[in-house]
């Protein structure tokens, strides 16, 4: 027998057909829970000393490596500080390849930007986002904070109450007197001075330029959180074109710190949105929430997936 023919004798003996090679089969990752569930009540805030506890949790909860573990967070807030909530993403992503937010009820202002800093967002026909927004200390109430969407807007909308006085009521007051403009839009700047002191005088400098850097800030952080999302979709140009918009209009479009961001919505605007019932653990991460917000508290808690019964239904 000649040589070549006995290699291809030898080759046909080892070489498989790839359709009859088994598929490997990717191992799957080990999930956890992390919950941020909290009432409705003013005094409850992400704040910086919440999120170090539940950095602490997840330190000690999570002993896969990342490309091996992923974390849902349950997320049921109005929001807070908006440093320490971008801080929790990170530590969030550090410790998992897939990051998921779920949300129940509501996830506004800082919280909002926990969703957007997630693989993929969760929402029920009741979730609600909300426009990204930074909360400042009130000057007189400890106990109170200052939406610095709310103090910009209140600003822009003074200002443009003044220049409306005087060109809306000098053209009108032109019209009636016959005098030129030049005659009477002094005595319209000293009348709109006057009738917007008042208002004016309540609003402290300092704090709508405090409000300002904060609402630039969240921009900021937003835009970095979103830019991962474009790295991995760069193919999807019309994805791409409303996350870069998304920054702006998250904190410039909508007009109160309050306002009801949909799932449609939400998803129209470029993110990532799944509905609940694509979600396994939904009715689990809703019975827990309605808990939270009936005991008028702050749930903090990270568990694998294995130990959802223990912490969400009392069982063993």
């Amino acid at each position: 027998m000649q040589k070549s023919e006995t290699e291809a004798i030898a080759r046909s003996q080892v070489e498989v057909d790839p359709q009859e090679q088994p598929q490997q089969v990717e191992p799957q990752k080990t999930l956890y829970i992390a919950t941020l569930l909290q009432s409705a009540d003013h005094r409850t805030w992400i704040s910086p000393g919440l999120v170090r506890d539940i950095i602490c949790q997840i330190e000690m909860a999570v002993t896969t490596p990342r490309d091996d573990s992923e974390i849902d967070l349950w997320l049921d807030s109005t929001g807070g500080n908006i440093d320490a909530a971008y801080k929790l993403i990170n530590v969030i992503r550090h410790h998992a390849d897939v990051f998921r937010v779920i949300i129940p009820d509501y996830a506004k202002s800082a919280a909002t930007l926990l969703a957007i800093g997630a693989d993929e967002i969760i929402m029920g026909p009741a979730s609600e986002l909300g426009p990204l927004d930074a909360q400042l200390p009130h000057p007189e109430r400890e106990d109170i904070t200052i939406s610095a969407l709310d103090m910009v807007n209140a600003m822009d909308h003074l200002t443009q109450v003044g220049i409306n006085i005087v060109l809306t009521g000098g053209a009108s007051a032109a019209r009636v007197t016959r005098l030129t403009r030049k005659e009477i839009f002094p005595s319209m700047l000293e009348f709109s001075a006057k009738m917007l002191s008042p208002l004016v005088s309540k609003l402290d400098p300092m704090l709508i330029h405090q409000a300002k850097n904060q609402l630039g800030v969240v921009r900021d952080y937003c835009d970095r959180l979103l830019r991962l999302h474009i790295d991995k979709d760069r193919e999807n140009y019309i994805r791409v074109n409303l996350l870069k918009e998304l920054p702006r209009k998250l904190t410039g479009d909508y007009k109160t710190h309050g306002f009801v961001i949909t799932c449609d919505e939400a998803r129209d605007s470029g993110l990532n949105v799944r509905r609940a019932d694509e979600y396994q653990h939904w009715k689990d991460a809703v019975k827990l929430c309605r808990i939270v917000q009936s005991g008028g508290s702050t749930v903090t808690l990270v568990f694998p997936e294995s130990e959802i019964d223990k912490y969400v239904h009392g069982k063993e």
